[in-house]
Parts: structure tokens; sequence; C-alpha cells
């Protein structure tokens, strides 16, 4: 059993043979009626392909340019290094760069890397409390260097570097329609820390950003696992067949 549901790109039909209860991958299910052949096997279950990039929201796959909804989150001092993004990137998935705790100059050289790849990639943006400039740094690094996707730690307010990330480079397209080509994604561990990035924010720090206290700050997102399910079937009327 544990075998046969690993092959995720083949459906699983649980069938009675001879007394026995086995799992397949091949064959066919008649359900709910179909005509059974008369050598047909009574179907006790089925689980159809589950392929990991059917897995979450696509939307949110499609809005990174990745595969999978796979992301891997940063860490310090360059553990989550340059070729680790690089690897993930090329595996349908996205890496962040830790860039928390290196010299700037290591930073940007990084980023030059990551942008000629060509691939997928975010960098870690962390608070720093204690070095406030140092965040301010960062931050103006990576809106000179475009980059489109932060992974914000260690946040428990939003500061004024991150806003003017967020905010910067807002407009509207030929449509209408406002386009906020910078993106956040916040590591939090509690709910109102999430509120907190899903809110505007306050009018201080968005006029300090450049604004009038007119925008909406820096928005979370979420990967949502929304992989549904067959429903629950009534046992004894689907039946299966191997040829």
């Amino acid at each position: 059993m544990v075998a046969a549901m690993r092959q995720l790109r083949e459906p699983l039909f649980v069938v009675k043979m001879n007394g026995t209860v086995l799992p397949v991958s091949g064959g066919h299910a008649y359900l709910c009626g179909d005509a059974a052949p008369a050598d047909a096997h009574p179907l006790l279950g089925f689980a159809p392909p589950c392929l990991p990039e059917q897995l979450g929201d696509p939307g949110f796959c499609a809005e990174l340019g990745i595969r999978y909804p796979y992301l891997g989150g940063s860490m310090a001092k360059g553990i989550s290094s340059v070729p680790l993004a690089e690897e993930l990137g090329r595996a349908g998935m996205m890496g962040f760069f830790g860039a928390a705790g290196l010299p700037l100059k290591s930073v940007e050289t990084a980023l030059d890397r990551l942008a000629s790849s060509g691939l997928p990639y975010g960098v870690n943006l962390i608070h720093s409390p204690h070095e406030p400039e140092l965040e301010t740094a960062l931050a103006e690094l990576y809106i000179r260097k475009e980059v489109r996707l932060v992974e914000a730690s260690a946040f428990l307010a939003l500061t004024l570097p991150l806003v003017r990330y967020r905010v910067h480079g807002i407009h509207e397209d030929a449509d209408g329609g406002i386009v906020t080509p910078n993106r956040i994604i916040a590591k939090v561990s509690r709910e109102e820390l999430a509120e907190r990035f899903f809110s505007p924010p306050p009018r201080k720090i968005s006029q300090g950003a450049g604004g009038r206290g007119e925008h909406h700050g820096p928005a979370g997102r979420t990967g949502r696992s929304d992989s549904h399910g067959p429903g629950g079937d009534r046992r004894g009327r689907f039946r299966w067949s191997h040829g």
C-alpha cells in the first residue's frame, strides 16, 4: 500500500480480490451504475493522481512564475545561498537568499548574480531595530536593483523602509488598474502580526514613504493549500476491472 501511494502521478484503486484487499494503479473504475465486466472486482476506494504542481493556489504559482507551490525560506548569513536559490528556481520552486547578517556589498553581488540567472527568486529583509540604517540601506538596495519579492522577517510592526519598498513604483496600467511591482511575503508567528501586514500602514509611515496616506500597505501573500479530494462514496456500488 505504501509503495502504491508513493506513485503520485498514477491513480490508486483499492480493490478486493479473492477476499484480499489490494492496492492497484492500473485498470478501469466503473462508478454509479456503469456496466462492469463480469470479472470486475469490488472497488473499495479510489484516489486520483495527486500531482505536486496541482496543489495549492494556481494563481499563486502563476504570479511568482513557479511550477510548484513550494518556497525555500531564507537562512541568515547566506546559509540559504545564491546556488541554493538558483537550484530551487531550476526545479520550478522559489528560494530566498539569506541576506541577513551579510555586508551590503556581498548582498549586492548576490543580487546581481540572481538577476542574471533569469530564475525566480526572493531576498530576505530582516528587521534590525539596533541597526535601523542597515535595514534602510537594504531596502534601498532592493529598490535600486529592482528586487520584486522580499521575505520580511522578525518584524513586530511595519517600518518605514519596509513600506517604502512596498509602495515604490506603484502606478496605474492602461486599463486603470493598480500595479504594485514590489511584493512582500511576511514571516509571522502570531495572528495580530499577520493582520498588520494585511492592513494599511499607519499614516505617519505612509507619508514618510512618499505617499499621502492613501496607499494600501504591505500585503502579505498566503499560499493556500486548496486541493480538493473526491467526496465520500457509498461502498458496494463501485467496481474495478484491470482490463
